[in-house]
Order: structure tokens, then sequence, then C-alpha cells
């Protein structure tokens, strides 16, 4: 698994499930897992401020 998934899980920002159900719905599109998360709403977009 990507260190990127891993650090969402540990974060419990996403559930494994999640994860797989993105997985299940990203074979048939040509997209990433990260776009698929966004998507299905189970990761939201922020914008940070870096000073």
């Amino acid at each position: 698994m990507p260190l990127l998934l891993d650090a969402l899980l540990k974060e419990k920002l996403v559930t494994s499930e999640q994860i797989n159900d993105a997985r299940d719905k990203q074979a048939g599109v040509n997209k990433s897992i990260y776009e698929v998360l966004i998507y299905m709403g189970f990761l939201v977009v922020r914008k940070f401020k870096i000073y």
C-alpha cells in the first residue's frame, strides 16, 4: 500500500473499507485512488496557508 494511504489510515482520515470501495470503483475509470476517494466524499480537499 502506498505511503500516503498508510498515513491516511493511521490518521483515521479514511478506513480500510473506504479504500477498498474506492479501489472497486477505480477499476472502471482512469483516475488515481486519491481522486476516487475525493469523488466518493471520503476525502476533502482543503487549502492550506503556508507561511
